[in-house]
């Protein structure tokens, strides 16, 4: 199935138009939709409850040590307080830069 140039743009083109109809509709008409929201709630809680706890869960576990390194790194940044981070946690930093959170 060999497409000429003009169909491919003229694909294109209708795709694009009806993204942008669908976005358009859903921040006039359904954003402000308290049945949308609802369902849409009520749908993702499912979600997350019939499938992907478990995936949460295993995540967290196994990247417990991280996540708690970044949150003590994010607390000094927001403090504005890296200077002592570095001298007072320097194992720690020191982990964040190998792992690639931190860019030196």
């Amino acid at each position: 199935m060999d497409l000429t140039d003009n169909q491919i743009q003229n694909i294109l083109s209708s795709y694009k138009k009806k993204r942008e109809r669908e976005k358009k509709y859903y921040h006039e008409v359904l954003k402000y939709d308290e049945e949308y929201k609802n369902k849409n709630k009520q749908r993702s809680k499912e979600h997350y409850h019939n499938k992907n706890k478990e995936k949460k869960k295993e995540y967290y576990e196994k990247n417990k040590d991280i996540l708690n390194l970044k949150s003590l790194y994010n607390y000094y940044l927001k403090k504005d307080m890296l200077d002592k981070f570095k001298n007072k946690h320097n194992e720690k930093y020191n982990i964040l830069v190998s792992k690639g959170i931190i860019v030196t």
